[in-house]
């Protein structure tokens, strides 16, 4: 009874550890079934292995420790009477705040560096293909033109959703303009709301109180927006889309223009993104993280001063790296 109990606990503290960090969260909501079984038993094993490691420190660091725990273990008492068994319930219950510290320690560089958690989600697959479009576009400040089912069109800036929610069922806006596409699919302007972000909307208006929430299952199509762009480049004066030969020459195979003799080259994407200095040093933050209770079995002078420089690096480069540079 009492080894299935603690058996639970471990569980449940590898469960919260996955949902609550940042880069594994998305991934423990889509999971189901034997993958998130598997993922949850890899987490509780880490976590066993450093709260028993943390247990001994407790008990070897003096009177006070040692009787921290002797009361730990006669609250679990009731549940495991022998010495081992009783030992592993101290264990189990050691897990559960080193699973919530872990998780605080490990989010807090994500949240104070937005260009680190761009980073890590697009290298990681956290998220979704229209979810990955509207992180990077709310990261560059630039609108985006969704387009519904229903053929009403809005274009604004994406709000990026909050982290500690799952999956991102609804697409919240800050509207710039609206429409609609008519019969041949040509974009119809019929609000302005750009007096929302101008300096003077800002003593009588809430800008939050026109926000616009839309359906990500009815979203048609979504794209990143400029309206000087769109006018000067796909509008002619009778706002026919203007250049679509050129598209179309671009989206098919190279071939010789007959006329000028020229060709036209598709020029290929990178495949990835080098790894930035800043994604390097949070995997060594992590790394620091998960052997802090090895390291301090040893000696506790070293745990500091690695902690010490590890969380000075890391700071280097969040800040070097919030500008874009790799």
């Amino acid at each position: 009874m009492g080894s299935a109990v603690f058996a639970l606990v471990f569980l449940s503290s590898g469960y919260l550890l996955l949902r609550r960090w940042s880069i594994t969260r998305p991934h423990a909501l889509s999971w189901d079934g034997h993958a998130l079984y598997f993922s949850v038993v890899v987490a509780s094993i880490v976590l066993a292995v450093e709260a028993d490691i943390f247990r001994e420190l407790v008990e070897q660091s003096g009177m006070v420790g040692a009787q921290f725990n002797a009361k730990i273990s006669g609250v679990l008492s009731a549940f495991a009477t022998e010495n081992k068994l009783n030992a592993l319930g101290v264990t189990a219950a050691w897990s559960v705040p080193i699973a919530v510290t872990s998780f605080i320690l490990l989010n807090a560089p994500i949240r104070f560096s937005p260009f680190l958690r761009v980073q890590l989600y697009l290298r990681l697959s956290c998220l979704g293909e229209l979810e990955e479009f509207l992180l990077i576009t709310s990261a560059r400040n630039l609108p985006v033109m969704l387009t519904l089912a229903s053929k009403k069109v809005y274009v604004g800036f994406s709000l990026e959703a909050n982290a500690s929610r799952g999956k991102r069922d609804w697409v919240r806006i800050e509207p710039l303009i609206s429409g609609y596409r008519d019969n041949n699919q040509e974009f119809v302007f019929t609000t302005d709301y750009s007096w929302l972000h101008t300096n003077g909307s800002q003593e009588s208006l809430r800008r939050e109180d026109f926000d616009i929430i839309v359906p990500a299952s009815d979203i048609a199509s979504a794209h990143a927006f400029d309206l000087n762009i769109y006018v000067q480049q796909f509008l002619n004066g009778g706002g026919e889309i203007a250049g679509a030969s050129s598209l179309s020459t671009a989206s098919a195979p190279a071939e010789a223009d007959a006329v000028s003799g020229t060709r036209a080259v598709r020029v290929e994407r990178a495949a990835g993104q080098p790894t930035t200095k800043c994604e390097k040093i949070y995997w060594s933050f992590c790394g620091a993280l998960a052997g802090l209770a090895p390291i301090a079995y040893f000696s506790w002078w070293l745990v500091s001063g690695f902690w010490i420089l590890m969380t000075a690096l890391l700071a280097y480069a969040s800040v070097i790296d919030s500008e874009g540079t790799s």
